[in-house]
């Protein structure tokens, strides 16, 4: 998984574990934009989480997937949110806009990106 570096630091903070959702999208560049609004984003680099899962299960109980906005993005939530709620994990979705196939097409669209960061926001609080 690409993420995993300074952010990461002070993701255990005064003590508490599992306490902030993990953001996972499936490519780097999408991991760099969404870092841009919130510290803990991770990139699986594939469609789907596999072996992934069990360790992020390990580090936190709350992850948030943000998957390609295609056929196989919806199926790869669809799999990686049972696999992570069978191991104890609450699971939520960063939807997408109608027309974006995934995070990097947001870039050059500032209003577009804003209304992302604020259902962002919405859903870490959720979980």
């Amino acid at each position: 998984m690409y993420g995993f570096f300074n952010d990461f630091k002070t993701y255990y903070r005064h003590g508490a574990t599992k306490t902030m959702p993990i953001l996972v999208c499936e490519g780097c560049k999408d991991a760099m934009i969404l870092k841009q609004m919130y510290p803990y984003a991770l990139s699986n680099n594939t469609a789907s989480l596999g072996i992934s899962a069990y360790v992020l299960a390990q580090i936190t109980d709350k992850i948030l997937l943000c998957y390609d906005n295609d056929e196989t993005g919806h199926k790869s939530y669809r799999n990686d949110r049972k696999t992570l709620t069978d191991l104890g994990v609450s699971v939520d979705r960063l939807v997408l806009d109608e027309g974006f196939k995934d995070v990097a097409d947001y870039f050059d669209r500032p209003n577009d990106l804003n209304r992302l960061r604020e259902q962002l926001k919405l859903r870490v609080k959720g979980l």
